[in-house]
């Protein structure tokens, strides 16, 4: 029986080093395994290089956040300058999300440490801009 499409529901262009090469990624639509077991498919084209791989969670959600994370571990592995439209260089536009594997409190440690951090960043921004305006 011939294995059916994926059903792409997000595609996303990239492009990689200074002669900026096209690169596609594309995520796949998460499917029911079994009560507990749902995957969802990630594309990455590079030229001809075409890779597939599978990403499985309990849930449609938790595949889906693990596909994403796997999509930006996969680009930046290489350390390649890979770069979205709508970042800086090397910028991929696919976060970092938080383990819940180490526990709740864990997570919130991280959580709260982050939010301090991006608190900090957003203030020191808007000092810049302030004292960069011309009186």
């Amino acid at each position: 029986m011939p294995k059916a499409s994926p059903q792409w529901i997000a595609e996303r262009i990239l492009l990689e080093g200074s002669q900026r090469k096209r690169v596609t990624v594309r995520l796949g639509q998460p499917e029911k395994i079994s009560d507990l077991e749902w995957r969802s498919v990630v594309e990455i084209v590079r030229g001809k290089r075409r890779e597939t791989e599978f990403v499985y969670g309990i849930d449609a959600f938790q595949s889906l956040t693990i596909a994403i994370e796997f999509i930006g571990y996969e680009l930046d592995k290489g350390g390649r300058q890979i770069t979205w439209e709508g970042g800086g260089p090397g910028d991929t536009g696919f976060p970092m999300y938080f383990p819940d594997v180490f526990g709740r409190q864990f997570s919130l440690k991280l959580r709260r440490i982050i939010g301090v951090e991006k608190q900090r960043f957003l203030l020191t921004g808007r000092r810049r801009k302030k004292s960069t305006k011309k009186p």
